[in-house]
């Protein structure tokens, strides 16, 4: 997996666990620092939504809204 993607599984994670604390502000910040403003537009409106910005495909399913994706 690259960066990007490793960034943002990281930053879905500490901002949908609800234990947003004061230590991890810091690293919220600094990760959405590291993602290109385009792609954290996209990831945010989503987010806004209720959606989560990012979903694990399994066997050619979206676990996120369950959709079929081809190949």
């Amino acid at each position: 997996m690259n960066e990007l993607l490793q960034n943002l599984v990281k930053l879905q994670s500490l901002e949908f666990e609800k234990i947003t604390g004061k230590a991890a502000e810091p690293a919220i910040a600094e990760l959405r620092g590291k993602i290109p403003p385009q792609i954290l537009g996209h990831y945010d409106r989503l987010v806004a939504h209720g959606k989560k910005g990012l979903a694990a495909v399994r066997g050619q399913v979206c676990s996120g809204c369950h959709m079929q994706v081809p190949l």
